[in-house]
């Protein structure tokens, strides 16, 4: 096993923050200090709490702030679930849409050895109708 060592000057440092200040992360004590809030920090901070992800890089350190966050986040959260459902049933739809497809496609094709492929599309069509 080789060892490898970076050696970073105070110029690298300075560099390495000056390129985190436009991300949602902090990267030392003092970006805590600037509070980098920005419409990109605040989509990730909204995101994290709506999908209930929580990575804890951004969290509200007062009470009132902290049940403000609650307050969001239940009727958030329920919005969050109805939007993923209905992505989910669109994607279903798409997927049905290609398996009506491919089961054209594959009885034009007609033949002995398509009767398995039609059989699992017609298998996989009825779940994904069903579901």
């Amino acid at each position: 096993n080789q060892s490898t060592t970076f050696y970073l000057t105070p110029r690298d440092w300075d560099l390495l923050y000056d390129m985190s200040k436009g991300r949602c992360f902090k990267a030392d004590a003092r970006d805590a200090k600037q509070h980098l809030w920005n419409f990109w920090s605040s989509m990730d901070f909204a995101s994290t709490i709506l999908t209930t992800i929580g990575y804890g890089s951004m969290s509200p350190s007062t009470v009132t702030g902290k049940l403000l966050v609650i307050v969001y986040a239940l009727p958030g959260m329920l919005l969050m679930m109805s939007y993923l459902n209905l992505f989910a049933q669109c994607i279903l739809i798409i997927i049905g849409e290609i398996l009506k497809l491919i089961r054209r496609l594959v009885n034009k094709i007609g033949g002995s050895q398509t009767g398995m492929l039609t059989q699992f599309t017609t298998a996989l069509l009825k779940t994904v109708s069903a579901s």
